[in-house]
């Protein structure tokens, strides 16, 4: 299984859809899962996916095939409108009145009760949901309150399910927080090296490239340029005559081997520097 959180964040239309294009023939290929989560995402990736997990206000909206979503809606009775992105649509609805949320979360917990739905996301799910919600306000850490042992108090007289979710979720702000001001105050060392970092992307680029050199346009390209090459300075003279020709020739395939590729190389940066510099911001 591979985690990835809003790895489209940064990237354009095209480098956006080429990413999820890569994931989805790698989990086709490999036979792994690939759970990520998606900010704003344009039709053509929100239908590369194969299952949507929807939710609203921590509570399942949604879950089962991408291609299903709008009826679920239709159901619902929310219709989308024709050419209308399902991702914009459903965000809009999860996003609106309390009572139009209310709805969704309804029909979302009479869909479980289907025999096809999974049996983690039926059970236990909306009962630890209000538990957190109901003891959320009682709860008040201790760098923000008078009392140190307040939040430890008030843990201890809540459910362990309860008691577990909020350290969770207290924790991962803490930490979240923290290397935010580490981040400026220190130095920051990066877990790979020179090395690590220079092999894997110079082996990523050579794989990005092999189609692009194997390309059948290409091919005909060299082959065209080598024939019209040949019959310009095919059987020429070795004498002082000849050697402006020569020269020419010289020239020519100088210029062709060293600049097309030069041009080649120059065009990659724009696309690969987004790339980088979003590897950089993670680590």
């Amino acid at each position: 299984m591979r985690l990835f959180q809003e790895p489209t964040s940064g990237l354009d239309s095209h480098a956006a859809l080429s990413l999820m294009t890569t994931l989805k023939r790698y989990a086709v290929s490999e036979g792994k899962t690939v759970v990520i989560t998606l900010h704003q995402p344009s039709s053509q990736i929100f239908h590369l996916c194969d299952k949507l997990l929807l939710l609203c206000s921590g509570q399942t909206a949604y879950y089962g095939d991408t291609c299903k979503v709008v009826d679920f809606f239709s159901s619902v009775g929310l219709n989308i409108m024709p050419h209308y992105n399902p991702a914009d649509f459903i965000l809009e609805q999860v996003k609106g009145p309390s009572e139009l949320r209310q709805r969704i979360i309804l029909a979302a917990k009479e869909a479980r009760k289907n025999k096809d739905y999974p049996v983690e996301l039926s059970q236990d799910c909306q009962y630890i949901t209000d538990k957190y919600n109901d003891h959320s306000t009682k709860i008040v850490p201790a760098s923000h309150g008078p009392y140190p042992s307040l939040e430890q108090d008030t843990l201890n007289s809540v459910e362990p399910d309860v008691r577990r979710l909020w350290l969770d979720t207290h924790s991962h702000a803490s930490s979240s927080v923290s290397s935010e001001t580490s981040d400026s105050d220190c130095y920051f060392s990066w877990p790979t090296s020179f090395w690590t970092q220079f092999k894997v992307l110079s082996q990523r680029n050579f794989q990005e490239a092999r189609p692009r050199m194997l390309s059948k346009l290409y091919w005909v390209q060299t082959i065209g340029l080598g024939i019209l090459a040949g019959l310009l300075w095919f059987q020429l003279e070795r004498n002082e005559d000849a050697l402006h020709d020569i020269q020419g020739w010289m020239f020519f395939s100088t210029t062709y081997w060293m600049l097309f590729a030069h041009f080649g190389a120059l065009s990659s940066f724009p696309p690969e520097r987004e790339v980088i510099n979003k590897e950089r911001q993670s680590g």
